[in-house]
């Protein structure tokens, strides 16, 4: 069974949850199901091959919920979910696969692929992540094609075997998510909807899987290295690329391993790749400027950026950017004065360290989605905090090095200076 739909996704207090369904109770109704325990098993592999576009898990009903330990029965029916994005100018589309089969075989589909789209997989697809959560649904005036999703108490699972999953965090926050498979589905239906989120002070939200990554990342650095350090400064690399060549960054962490990259190795002790997503939500100024504000929850951070500034590299690549960047809490009172435009982003990277600087380097992939459009850029990236004019013609001078190399190797990835701030500038103006 397959179907194409249009979600979204927000998150609020779970204190005003009762408020939130009194308000969608009076224009919907309510589906019941056997079970409200949801549990969703997400597949992947250790350099997280699978591109940015696609989504391939099992969901699972259950009347027992999961603890610290989140043990899988390959015995035991589950649901296979393939989701893949469709091509659109105007919104982000979901194609959703669905079968039910036994674990054991789903187990076994996913392990077998040795490739997704341009990519090859050079190892099997497994159970990587888990999140467990209670689900009520909700039909907007009797209408199927018009899901609405409230999801409480979720909580998410790392798997250190491969049939269990640790606990790695929780989140005290009712998610809803709203689903729109009938493109009949009146704007009255949908603004009714969101009345009620923005009456519980709702906020736009990542997706679980997204989350779950976030919480992954932040596992791992706490107990394999440290905390990002505080920074001010950025001296930062760009390539540009487009969906097809997703691979060509799996392939970068690969030289580094195999020492293609002189002077430069993957840090021992922190080896892994992360994965991640945020949204940014950009303030649009009087003169037209954009200031970003990343969103995590309720929390809310400004980011002031300077103007990027080109820095000359003995390669001449033209792509090397060093900003200086503030950070501060939103102003409550400032807030929802400018009219905003939202970014989601998506990344994965994974840090290598100078042997003679012993500088270490973020070299990461990102997509950012705004509406229909999409933007992919590589980056080799090292942030400074309060840095001396020799401390980052250094940087800027390892960072060159690194990303010539990877054009010698990669030569269908082009230099950019293009960030992203302007390029949702650009595409919001045409918008």
């Amino acid at each position: 069974m397959s179907a194409t739909r249009l979600e979204e996704r927000y998150l609020f207090k779970s204190a005003r949850l009762q408020e939130f369904q009194e308000r969608l109770g009076s224009i919907s109704d309510r589906v019941i199901h056997p079970t409200d325990i949801n549990e969703t098993v997400y597949f992947d592999n250790a350099d997280h091959e699978l591109p940015f576009e696609h989504s391939m898990k099992a969901r699972h009903y259950t009347a027992l919920r999961a603890a610290s330990l989140f043990t899988l029965n390959p015995q035991d029916m589950w649901i296979m979910e393939l989701k893949s994005e469709i091509e659109s100018s105007e919104q982000l589309l979901r194609k959703k696969e669905r079968a039910e089969m036994p674990l054991a075989d789903l187990l076994g589909r996913f392990s077998s692929l040795d490739a997704i789209d341009a990519t090859r997989l050079s190892q099997p697809l497994v159970p990587f992540l888990a999140d467990s959560y209670y689900r009520t649904h909700y039909l907007v005036s009797g209408n199927n094609g018009f899901r609405v999703t409230v999801d409480t108490q979720p909580i998410y699972y790392l798997f250190t075997e491969p049939l269990v999953a640790t606990q790695c965090g929780k989140e005290d926050y009712v998610r809803v998510e709203l689903k729109i498979s009938d493109p009949n589905v009146g704007q009255a239906s949908i603004s009714a909807v969101l009345d009620a989120l923005n009456a519980v002070g709702a906020a736009p939200a990542v997706s679980k899987k997204d989350m779950a990554y976030n919480m992954i990342s932040a596992y791992l650095r706490a107990k394999h290295y440290s905390p990002i350090p505080e920074s001010d400064t950025e001296i930062e690399a760009k390539l540009s690329l487009n969906g097809n060549q997703q691979h060509v960054f799996n392939q970068i962490k690969h030289g580094f391993a195999a020492g293609a990259f002189p002077g430069f190795r993957l840090i021992e002790t922190f080896p892994f790749t992360q994965v991640g997503g945020k949204l940014n939500s950009y303030a649009i100024l009087p003169n037209n400027d954009y200031q970003r504000i990343s969103i995590k929850g309720e929390q809310k951070v400004l980011t002031v950026k300077d103007e990027a500034e080109v820095v000359d590299d003995a390669l001449g690549l033209g792509c090397i950017l060093r900003r200086r960047e503030i950070k501060s809490p939103v102003d409550p009172a400032q807030e929802g004065k400018a009219p905003t435009v939202t970014l989601y982003r998506k990344r994965k990277y994974f840090l290598v360290r100078s042997e003679r600087s012993g500088r270490e380097y973020c070299i990461l992939i990102d997509r950012c989605v705004h509406g229909g459009s999409k933007l992919f850029q590589i980056e080799v990236e090292e942030t400074l905090l309060r840095p001396t004019k020799e401390q980052e013609n250094q940087a800027a001078a390892e960072i060159a090095e690194i990303t010539g190399r990877i054009l010698d190797m990669h030569p269908g990835l082009k230099p950019t200076s293009l960030t992203k701030r302007e390029w949702l500038m650009g595409v919001a103006a045409t918008a």
